[in-house]
């Protein structure tokens, strides 16, 4: 997108992600942290009943949350030009709005897959995901935003049937018994997904948030420029999401066994590890930061290279703290 869109049409783009992703992340709960923890809590105790019960609060949960953010987003994007103080945002924004709707469910399938064991399952989803709005981006961005916008939300709503669909047959192979209620737990399940939730604004809403703000008060040209800096968090991410998967997987598994002393030993030997690779890759990363801006983002772009310095370290940080949401 940095590549084909210019450098203010990156901005708009990036403005029209950023408003979703904000809207998205204030009202969707985080259920997905619940599903796992009490998942695994139901399937080591074999209580069939309750799993179900769970599954079927998480997809209304989650089912609401899209709706909600769909609603908002289809409110908002009338005046969207107005709020931010900028032009070429509406009709994107519009298209855009049905996308926290089309990705909604997409996690509960991926759970599933998890409490299955299957990480390689899930790792491969997650890639057909990415690739799907990867592919989307590359076939669109010379036909404008709008259209690119169009074809993002296509290729989600393509992810999103083929994992609840993988989801699905992982979960119809676990025992199939009535819903049972939840029981006392229930206040633990939903004080849990309060908590995780709250972690996850804190988290997730900065980096649209910060450039929604940047919106209002600069231009599309700085705001690309920020987006484009804001890349090695997402990098860096993504190098670490494999080790956080099966992290999060295995360490809730030996919390509900009683075996903590696993779950602590596995957080330090991720630490080191990541500690390790940050020390390797630093250094020529921020060497060589102003020849890889003008290689990833373009020479249009390279004013975006000071920037992308302090992102790097940041990122760095946040990998090898990743473990702790």
């Amino acid at each position: 997108a940095l590549h084909v869109f210019s450098t203010e049409t990156f901005g708009r783009y990036a403005l029209v992600l950023a408003a979703t992703a904000f809207v998205q992340s204030l009202l969707d709960l985080t259920v997905e942290e619940a599903l796992v923890k009490f998942g695994f809590r139901y399937t080591e105790s074999g209580e069939w009943g309750r799993l179900r019960r769970l599954f079927a609060s998480a997809v209304k949960f989650k089912l609401a949350g899209g709706v909600l953010a769909t609603g908002l987003l289809l409110a908002l994007a009338p005046a969207a030009n107005a709020i931010l103080g900028q032009t070429g945002l509406t009709t994107p924004l519009l298209v855009a709005a049905f996308l926290p709707l089309a990705q909604c469910t997409e996690n509960v399938g991926g759970v599933a897959i998890i409490l299955r064991g299957r990480y390689d399952v899930r790792a491969f989803f997650l890639f057909v995901s990415m690739a799907l709005r990867f592919a989307a981006v590359a076939a669109a961005a010379s036909h404008g935003l709008t259209t690119t916008i169009a074809a993002i939300l296509a290729a989600q709503g393509v992810a999103t049937a083929a994992v609840s669909s993988a989801g699905w047959i992982a979960y119809r192979r676990f025992p199939q018994q009535p819903a049972e209620p939840l029981g006392p737990e229930r206040r633990d399940i939903l004080s849990f997904v309060a908590q995780s939730s709250v972690a996850t604004a804190v988290i997730s809403l900065t980096a649209p948030l910060s450039l929604l703000v940047l919106g209002r008060v600069a231009s599309t040209r700085e705001v690309a420029w920020f987006r484009a800096a804001m890349s090695p968090q997402q990098a860096f991410a993504v190098v670490s999401a494999p080790a956080r998967l099966i992290l999060l997987t295995e360490q809730t598994r030996d919390w509900e066994r009683g075996t903590r002393e696993a779950v602590f030993a596995g957080t330090r030997r991720y630490m080191l590890g990541m500690t390790a690779l940050a020390a390797v890759i630093l250094p020529p990363l921020l060497i060589f930061t102003p020849e890889l801006a003008r290689l990833l983002f373009s020479a249009k772009n390279e004013g975006a290279a000071d920037a992308t310095r302090f992102v790097i370290v940041a990122a760095a940080l946040r990998m090898i703290y990743g473990w702790t949401k």
